[in-house]
């Protein structure tokens, strides 16, 4: 005789309906969390990108000297105009690059060395303006400086006797100051500039904003010799190139004679030598001299 177990035939049917509650209870589950994901996001999303809470409403700017803050100002402004991707507006804090604007106020203002921007929570951007210090000031030439005319190679003796036309002081047409690096930046008048070493432009050559017109080598070349000749009693008041290779340079004595120099060797040997031969062999004849000639190596010509 066989008996059925009751147990056993109402156990199965149980067991699928509770694994298909669970199953449908973590399905359940899984869409609230979406959903809830979902609407957390567009939240956040909407607080951060959308919201007037987090939108820029002031413009903090200092540091700038020489920049108007007016000008940096509206910039800036005109930076968080519009919209991205036609619904996000430029000026929410979290879409706002700050590399962007740096680099924009750097290109349009070339006096700016560095532009600091950052966000001040919950609505301002703070921008922070380090300009550039001139390191020399480059002037157009208005008057044709005419080469040194001397065939120092035929020398044998350290005076020369030898006919040249005087080379004179150029006039200012155009001054740009140059940073450290020797790029022009701004447009000045060579008023009050007296402290800085002066270039004179080659015959013809005109200069702009942005152009690299000297080295940062030959700048401090250049501000060491002005400094140093001070102590001798000569001031110098402006520099030219003299070949096409920019080794070559003429430094200009306020009293009218004109040093020649050469970018190659070391600012102290010349230095050393001019100094040596205004303390003697030209002691009284400063009045008299039309130039100083140090571009052959262990050579000093005069005259």
């Amino acid at each position: 005789m066989f008996f059925l177990n009751k147990k056993n035939s109402h156990s199965l049917p149980a067991k699928e309906i509770i694994r298909e509650e669970k199953k449908t209870a973590n399905i359940l589950k899984a869409i609230l969390i979406a959903v809830f994901i979902v609407i957390f996001t567009a939240a956040v999303f909407y607080f951060l990108f959308i919201s007037p809470v987090l939108r820029v409403k002031e413009i903090k700017i200092g540091g700038n000297k020489i920049i108007p803050t007016q000008n940096i100002a509206v910039l800036a402004s005109s930076l968080l105009e519009g919209k991205i991707w036609g619904f996000i507006p430029s000026s929410q804090m979290a879409a706002i690059s700050l590399p962007e604007i740096s680099r924009k106020l750097q290109k349009e203002f070339p006096e700016i060395r560095q532009a600091e921007v950052k966000r001040i929570l919950p609505d301002i951007l703070e921008i922070r303006i380090i300009e550039k210090k001139p390191s020399s000031i480059c002037c157009e030439a208005e008057v044709v400086i005419q080469p040194l005319m001397v065939d120092l190679m035929a020398m044998e003796i350290s005076t020369s006797s030898a006919s040249a036309p005087k080379e004179q002081i150029p006039s200012a047409g155009d001054c740009f100051l140059s940073d450290e690096e020797g790029f022009l930046y701004r447009q000045s008048s060579e008023i009050s500039t007296d402290f800085l070493p002066k270039f004179f432009s080659k015959n013809g050559e005109n200069y702009e904003l942005g152009q690299k017109a000297v080295s940062s080598s030959t700048i401090v070349f250049a501000r060491e010799f002005k400094e140093k000749m001070e102590n001798s009693k000569v001031e110098i008041v402006g520099f030219s190139f003299k070949d096409a290779e920019n080794r070559e340079m003429a430094a200009y004595a306020k009293q009218g004679w004109v040093i020649y120099l050469d970018l190659s060797r070391f600012v102290e040997t010349q230095i050393r030598v001019i100094e040596a031969l205004l303390a003697d062999e030209l002691k009284n004849s400063r009045k008299n001299l039309e130039y100083i000639d140090l571009r052959i190596p262990n050579r000093a010509y005069y005259k």
